[in-house]
């Protein structure tokens, strides 16, 4: 039922219980801390685990995938590791999770399998050179 990016922060914003304040496991008490999950890290939830079951879900129940689920990965920044930079090098592109998410398959269904000539990208860089 939640939609928005902020829904999100606001659900995973609860914290934890008095007893894993002082855990990191059952059976060691630790230093009383603070245990609360950043918003880089619901980010990633979000795009790798919430997405996926939330669009899953739909299109089992056979109902059109709805604005909402790519308005959310929209709302989301870009994310930042080694692959979606080498791709930013070659051209700015939009900074939405959705993008990174693209680049990410583009690389594992094409460049991992030297696909260059198949892809789009791959092919314009060839052309190009």
């Amino acid at each position: 039922q939640l939609n928005t990016r902020d829904e999100f922060y606001k659900f995973f914003s609860k914290g934890v219980t008095a007893f894993w304040k002082t855990h990191y496991t059952f059976a060691k008490t630790s230093k009383s801390s603070q245990k609360i999950l950043t918003k880089p890290f619901i980010d990633l939830l979000i795009i790798n685990t919430l997405i996926p079951l939330k669009f899953s879900y739909v299109k089992a129940h056979g109902k059109p995938v709805e604005d909402s689920v790519f308005q959310l990965i929209k709302e989301i920044k870009i994310e930042s590791n080694s692959i979606v930079s080498k791709f930013l090098e070659l051209k700015p592109i939009e900074k939405t999770a959705l993008s990174s998410q693209a680049l990410l398959q583009l690389k594992q269904h094409y460049c991992d399998k030297n696909k260059c000539l198949q892809c789009a990208i791959g092919n314009s860089l060839i052309v190009k050179n």
